[in-house]
């Protein structure tokens, strides 16, 4: 239609839908109106330039921030905007840049991370004061790189990380002031020796590349900096995570969460440090930023459809621990129903959410992952942790996303429709979990009552336990070891296909202050425990089904050997059966760090305890046994008008029941012999 009105000389029209020009030309209007230099359009939906009308002739413009959208091609008539000096591309669907871009006279920043660039335009190295530039996750490597790219003399810091270098070129030594350097999370063999020409250099990340050996080189940059306040770093171990809790299940674990990081790092309940404090710590870095105040902030969002018990977390012990924009609450309850969490009430909050978590992700230099803490039986922890998974895949799609979920207890229930939410988040976010830990009530409350002697546990008594367990997986980005184990290492090893993703979780020692002293605790005990059904925390029979893979997270005073007698003995038993296509079988964590207990807590303070974390085919038996409560119900059509009067489907529920169906299926086939799955082809 724009095409007829200028063939007949009428005014042009728009291709783009009013509706959506409409977000990104408000703001154009607003920015217009008050001549503000500083224009933020992010998460505003715009997939081209067209859709932000006059953007290229805005020449006072000086920082234009077009991060998380979803824009495909650049004009090169963005260079016209000579006053720009900070440019955030951060988070689209860019193929190629203009080599226009180059030629900006003031642009002093520009991130263009987080899109899909296999290539940059011949040229690219011409930026005349060119300070940061931020190339992080895309598809680049040392064989696409223009050549003058290292001819960039007024660069500072340079981001590579997550894309597919395999060498770095030796022209590196050309960037004479480039003080940072990021190039973490490639395929790098080996580094230049020209990086000792770097004299300016004080940060190189280079974790999570196949490097073995270092170049001398790097020894004279470090000889150099001594006596400097900033002392050079290399090998630095800062992995960001970010956590989410959702419903009042993921909040209430949340609260047992951070008391214990807190304890574990030796930060106050308003997030400062005790002044007497001196500390070399930078493990908290994982979990909490630093203001400029010297405060401590969690990297953390609490929400909630209805206020109650985030209101709890505001006026509790560790209120001014979080920022009040972290603490997000509704006005109506979900009521237990997943389709209100998802579709009704979750729509309404999602875009806020979104936001506080982008801004989170934001300030992070190296975010590995999500932690999502959420209930599978509770309307606001099935259906909108469903919702937010679904545009975590999409925003930050090559992060971790890791579930710590209150799975439904075989006789204890909380909600009679528990059946239903639990088969149908399962179902929505079984593609966009990569792991999910389960945890189901009644296993912990058995352990409470027979391990740690409480009559009537808590949710209290619980959620600490469940504190322990995150803390064990998560010790190693945050404290030193001889064996550290990060986020995509738990995936690597304990997922062989991408549904198969639910392990098994089991801690050791769990015991009271007054059996502590009659026990040793030794690592052949712990070992032992963790492969005992009675300290599992999900009921199911580990017997019934075979283990194929197994990752072992010992902390404390712990050294190899006794973990190499330990694991042979393991092997030994008769009753622990491995697939016979996975011969290997275990993967090994040790962290220095002791666990922390809550001072007045059930547990006793120990010199070491472990984490396992098993991937076993008996876990499908916690899936048959939903299965059948939600066929039960499902056969008559029980309170299914609930949900659909939230907008939902009900060919929804025939679909999450199919697909959880064929999750049972296969767990059954990958749980067969080699030999009888070859058999079983044969015969078809």
């Amino acid at each position: 239609m724009c095409t007829i009105a200028r063939a007949m000389n009428q005014a042009p029209v728009s291709c783009i839908p009013a509706g959506k020009m409409s977000k990104a030309k408000k703001v154009l209007d607003e920015a217009r109106e008050i001549q503000n230099p500083e224009l933020d359009l992010a998460d505003k939906s715009i997939s081209t330039f067209e859709e932000m009308p006059g953007l290229l002739n805005m020449i006072n413009i000086t920082r234009l921030t077009l991060s998380h959208n979803k824009i495909q091609a650049v004009p090169p008539g963005l260079a016209n905007l000579i006053n720009l000096e900070i440019l955030n591309l951060f988070n689209n669907h860019i193929t190629e840049l203009p080599i226009s871009l180059s030629q900006m006279p003031k642009l002093r920043i520009l991130n263009v991370g987080m899109n899909k660039l296999d290539v940059l335009p011949r040229g690219f190295g011409a930026f005349p004061v060119l300070e940061v530039l931020d190339l992080t996750y895309n598809n680049l490597s040392e064989k696409n790189l223009p050549g003058n790219f290292f001819m960039m003399e007024t660069l500072r810091a340079l981001y590579l990380a997550d894309n597919d270098f395999e060498y770095l070129p030796p022209e590196i030594g050309q960037l004479k002031n480039l003080q940072i350097l990021v190039l973490r999370e490639n395929d790098l063999i080996e580094l230049p020796k020209e990086i000792g020409e770097l004299t300016r250099l004080r940060e190189l990340h280079i974790q999570g590349n196949r490097l073995t050996v270092l170049p001398p080189e790097i020894g004279l940059i470090i000889f150099k900096s001594r006596g400097n306040c900033n002392s050079f770093t290399y090998l630095i171990r800062k992995r960001e995570v970010l956590s989410v809790h959702i419903g009042q299940g993921g909040v209430q674990m949340g609260n047992a969460c951070w008391e214990l990081y807190c304890l574990e790092h030796g930060i106050q309940p308003d997030g400062m440090l005790p002044p007497q404090s001196c500390s070399s710590d930078e493990g908290f870095q994982t979990f909490f930023s630093e203001t400029g105040g010297g405060k401590y902030v969690p990297r953390a969002v609490f929400l909630d459809l209805e206020p109650t018990v985030i209101d709890e977390v505001r006026t509790g012990t560790y209120h001014q621990l979080f920022h009040p924009e972290q603490l997000i609450s509704g006005k109506e309850d979900a009521a237990n129903n997943y389709a209100r969490g998802h579709y009704t009430l979750g729509k309404e909050i999602i875009d806020l959410v979104l936001d506080r978590i982008r801004k989170i992700a934001d300030m992070c230099t190296a975010l590995q992952g999500f932690l999502i803490f959420h209930a599978f039986g509770g309307g606001t922890g099935s259906g909108f942790t469903s919702l937010l998974m679904e545009q975590l895949s999409v925003d930050y799609g090559k992060k971790a996303k890791l579930e710590f979920a209150i799975y439904p207890s075989p006789q204890i229930s909380t909600a009679v429709v528990e059946p239903y939410n639990a088969i149908l988040t399962t179902h929505t976010t079984l593609e966009h979990s990569d792991c999910a830990f389960l945890v189901d009530n009644e296993a912990i409350y058995d352990i409470c009552r027979r391990n740690l002697d409480i009559e009537r546990p808590t949710y209290t008594n619980l959620n600490r336990l469940i504190g322990q367990i995150v803390s064990s997986i998560t010790a190693s980005l945050r404290f030193d070891g001889a064996l550290n184990v990060d986020l995509t290492e738990f995936q690597t090893n304990l997922v062989p296909y991408p549904r198969i993703h639910f392990p098994l979780v089991t801690y050791a020692p769990i015991v009271s202050i007054e059996k502590a002293y009659h026990e040793q605790l030794t690592v052949m005990e712990l070992t032992s425990s963790c492969f005992e059904p009675a300290m599992q925390m999900v009921k199911c029979n580990p017997q019934m089904g075979k283990y194929m893979a197994c990752c072992l997270l010992y902390r404390g005073d712990v050294v190899p050997k006794d973990v190499n007698a330990s694991i042979a003995t393991i092997k030994t038993k008769r009753a622990i059966q491995f697939v016979d296509w996975c011969p290997t079988g275990f993967k090994v964590g040790i962290n220095y760090q002791p666990p922390t207990v809550v001072p007045g807590g059930d547990l006793a303070k120990v010199q070491r305890a472990m984490a396992m974390l098993a991937n076993t085919t008996a876990i499908a038996e916690a899936y048959t046994r939903l299965n059948r409560k939600f066929d039960l119900m499902f056969g008559k059509h029980a309170f299914i008008h609930w949900y659909v009067n939230e907008n939902m489907e009900v060919s929804e529920f025939n679909e999450a029941r199919e697909d959880l169906a064929a999750l049972e299926k296969d767990y059954e086939e990958v749980g067969m012999d080699s030999t009888d799955a070859g058999e079983g082809e044969d015969e078809n």
